[in-house]
């Protein structure tokens, strides 16, 4: 990756924060500049001299530093880069960060199985695609550490929205929206949540942010009002105890018309065939009842869009089902089927969880010894990862542009020169510039990658890093033979 390019997107995302100093600003910059040129999960991965890594280490103990000011220059910088579209996809997803604590000194919570004694930190990301899908970089990301919670009552339950985990996606939410307005007022932000944020304080939140749009998978069969429960004020306890003439959406979907039929390219994921699958379509509008056991209940009319695998899946696995609650205005086919395929990018997140916490850039090897110093890592790696998944996605997406739009050129000739060190004898590498496409093709050969007939796809972030990593130091050779003969062309 151009070096000049890693210096100005590291300036773009780190140069404005408000860190009560502009020296501490300025190392979080060349920090980012670091950890862009050479991702990795410790700091000595990334800073080879003694100095940068003690000037890392001082920045990430530095009490003066807050997490919250490098999260929101992040987010301001990607809200930026937001502009000039019409609405950004914002997938909002909670995921843990495990860190060895074996002796369990260290200063972290509770993740994952509790009887595994798992222990490292929470966080909800809020990442930002274009309606392409190519990854923008990260809005919001929400930090907390899990104690222990007693289930064995449900007096949990009963405990206002501002003591549970829901304020966190909310909180992931109303701060994405309100970057968006402070850099990119003309954007609308259409946020994509899993089954886990079908909850009562979060649809409330998303029916007040009008200015945007949602979608959200339901993940509740939920009651549906009939014009009698509507023709005056709702009767709770009725509505609770009536089971005789009860309504649910899976009823209200099952007396919708089919409305249509698409296609979608299903990846390949754990327990998953990749495959076309083939969805039928129904929309629904129900007004539905959002029971709360604390505080009064409500009746919203949404709009439900289903999406329903038919004879495309696989003997052994489960159909797509998709059940999307969402406020955008749905008045055709084709508006139903822009749900679905913008649904379909909210598995962006999940790419950038993998190279973010155990690919390219490997945050849970850190080993740093407090929360905040591993938050303030990790934020920094967040948005390295981000701008990974970015290029990844270029190289896919836009084969035909010239490699010279990401590699500078003492890594081309690097590239080349190893190419055709490590070649296949039936390969002929000629001087000519490589496409991005062949070039990234290349480094993940480099790295290890043995072609999509054996992966079953094209490469992914860790071999391309290896691939830059092996390159590395011819670059910095040839990069010094350049300075040296500046008029001695290659």
């Amino acid at each position: 990756m151009d070096a000049s390019d890693c210096r100005d997107w590291a300036r773009e995302h780190y140069g404005g924060m408000e860190l009560g100093d502009i020296r501490r600003t300025a190392r979080v910059v060349e920090m980012a500049y670091a950890a862009a040129r050479r991702p990795g999960g410790r700091v000595l991965d990334v800073f080879q001299s003694s100095a940068s890594r003690q000037g890392a280490y001082d920045l990430l103990e530095n009490s003066a530093v807050k997490s919250e000011a490098m999260v929101d220059g992040v987010g301001l910088a990607t809200a930026s880069n937001s502009q000039g579209h019409g609405y950004v996809l914002v997938s909002v997803d909670g995921s843990s960060l495990n860190i060895v604590d074996h002796s369990r000194n260290k200063d972290f919570g509770i993740v994952g199985n509790v009887s595994q004694s798992g222990r490292g930190l929470k966080v909800i990301t809020a990442l930002a695609i274009q309606p392409d899908g190519t990854p923008l970089g990260v809005l919001d990301q929400q930090w907390w550490k899990r104690g222990a919670v007693d289930k064995s009552n449900n007096k949990w339950r009963k405990r206002p929205t501002a003591q549970k985990e829901t304020r966190y996606f909310n909180q992931a939410l109303e701060q994405s929206a309100r970057r968006l307005q402070e850099r990119a007022p003309g954007t609308r932000a259409w946020f994509l949540l899993d089954r886990e944020s079908d909850r009562r304080a979060t649809l409330d939140l998303v029916r007040e942010l009008t200015q945007h749009w949602f979608t959200i998978r339901s993940n509740h069969d939920r009651r549906v009002l009939t014009k009698s429960d509507l023709a005056g004020p709702l009767n709770h306890r009725r509505l609770v105890r009536d089971t005789r003439v009860r309504k649910f959406i899976s009823e209200s979907l099952r007396l919708a018309k089919v409305q249509g039929h698409i296609r979608l390219e299903v990846p390949e994921r754990p327990n998953r065939r990749a495959r076309t699958a083939v969805l039928s379509i129904r929309v629904a509008e129900p007004h539905v009842w959002l029971y709360s056991q604390k505080g009064p209940s409500s009746a919203a009319k949404m709009t439900l869009v289903e999406a329903r695998e038919i004879r495309t899946t696989p003997q052994g696995e489960e159909p797509i089902n998709w059940r999307l609650w969402t406020n955008y205005p749905v008045k055709s086919f084709e508006d139903a089927k822009l749900v679905i395929e913008n649904y379909a990018l909210r598995w962006r997140i999940e790419d950038f969880h993998k190279t973010w916490k155990t690919g390219a850039c490997n945050v849970e090897a850190c080993q740093l010894r407090s929360a905040q110093t591993v938050v303030k890592w990790a934020i920094l790696m967040a948005s390295v990862a981000a701008r990974i998944e970015r290029l990844k996605h270029r190289s896919r997406t836009e084969q035909d542009a010239p490699a010279s739009v990401e590699l500078s050129p003492a890594e081309i000739q690097a590239l080349i020169f190893f190419k055709r060190k490590y070649k296949k004898q039936t390969e002929t590498i000629t001087d000519d510039m490589p496409t991005l496409s062949q070039a990234v093709t290349w480094l993940a050969e480099i790295g290890g990658y043995m072609g999509p007939k054996v992966t079953g796809g094209p490469p992914g972030s860790i071999t391309i890093r290896r691939g830059l990593e092996h390159i590395r130091c011819g670059a910095l050779i040839f990069e010094s033979l350049a300075l040296e003969n500046p008029q001695k062309k290659r």
